[in-house]
């Protein structure tokens, strides 16, 4: 990534400009997720422990499923930032927000 920093002379402003490096593309298989243990049921909806396989490591990651479900329900994909080993727990940083997603009808996986 470079950064170009510049400075607006008439406001002052300091503007920075962000360029990343063109990734090569490469296509990742899919992998199926799998519900590995129920973590909790609350009102509503139930939380579950998922997994899922990519380039062979196993990504794994809490699933909120309303209870009250029928057909297509619209899914949330919450990501978070580093969570230190020490204090780390399925659900950290993404937990109360995907409560009330999955008590309002929605999916969510994080």
């Amino acid at each position: 990534m470079n950064i170009d920093i510049a400075r607006d002379e008439k406001t002052h402003r300091v503007i920075f400009r962000l360029e990343y490096a063109k990734k090569k593309r490469r296509d990742i298989p899919a992998s199926e997720i799998v519900t590995e243990k129920v973590i909790s049921q609350e009102g509503g909806y139930t939380s579950y422990l998922f997994s899922y396989q990519v380039e062979g490591k196993k990504v794994t990651g809490m699933l909120n499923l309303p209870e009250k479900h029928q057909g297509k329900l619209p899914v949330v994909v919450m990501l978070r930032g580093y969570a230190d080993d020490n204090i780390y727990f399925t659900g950290l940083g993404t937990r109360k927000a995907a409560e009330v997603l999955a008590q309002n009808g929605f999916i969510t996986l994080a």
